[in-house]
């Protein structure tokens, strides 16, 4: 282990603005954020990690949606930025009862908790199957629509990686590789001119390593980080 700790130190984590994912029978929560590539992963949380709200799961706020806040005021998203300055939305919450505005954070921390009342959905525009994701509305930092490996329905680049870019410990998906079903990376190295190769193994580890020889840039759905 190389950096800043030592093995068996004691620490606090702050992991702030991420997304939940998935909460099982157990209470278990899984999140989704960013790993060092940049693309978006499912980690899973320890049972002492202490999560709190910040804001419902269709935050941020659009144009043109319609908010309500725990006292049942209702709220517009208008955006009011210079199209003359610059292409960056600028979103403020009107109340409807008069012209009072806030910022959608300001509002949220005064009061929330926020529920959406009315959101225009574009027709026929995709959700990314993994976050929800649109076009419209991309992940933070920008994605695009991409091929599933899976073919289980739309998805957004942030969940895919190619193979040469696999990392030891990865928890991801491949429809050729242990029939679909979850796998970990062991290693990737180099093999011919524009290929790799991949060790990985089952997540439980029952059956053998196995080595296989792909593109390099072979889409990989990213299902976890490493550990």
């Amino acid at each position: 282990m190389t950096g800043r700790f030592k093995v068996g130190e004691v620490v606090d984590i702050t992991i702030k603005g991420v997304r939940i994912n998935n909460e099982d029978a157990d209470g278990i929560v899984t999140v989704l954020a960013d790993n060092p590539l940049g693309a978006t992963t499912r980690y899973e949380m320890p049972p002492q990690a202490a999560i709190e709200r910040v804001g419902p799961a269709e935050w941020p706020p659009q144009p043109g949606d319609l908010w309500r806040d725990q006292r049942g005021g209702l709220w517009f998203a208008a955006d009011i930025h210079d199209v003359d300055e610059t292409d960056v939305p600028e979103i403020v919450m009107v109340w409807t009862h008069e012209d009072y505005r806030l910022r959608p954070d300001l509002l949220n921390q005064r009061s929330g908790p926020l529920t959406l009342v009315h959101r225009e959905e574009l027709a026929d525009e995709p959700k990314c199957r993994l976050c929800g994701c649109t076009e419209t509305n991309p992940c933070e930092g920008g994605c695009r629509r991409v091929d599933d490996p899976q073919t289980l329905g739309a998805l957004c680049s942030s969940h895919l990686v190619e193979a040469q870019h696999l990392e030891p410990g990865q928890v991801v998906r491949h429809q050729a590789w242990h029939g679909g079903h979850r796998v970990r990376i062991d290693r990737v190295f180099a093999w011919e001119a524009g290929q790799v190769s991949v060790f990985y193994q089952d997540t439980t580890a029952y059956y053998p390593l196995v080595e296989v020889h792909v593109a390099a840039d072979l889409p990989v759905l990213l299902d976890g980080g490493a550990r």
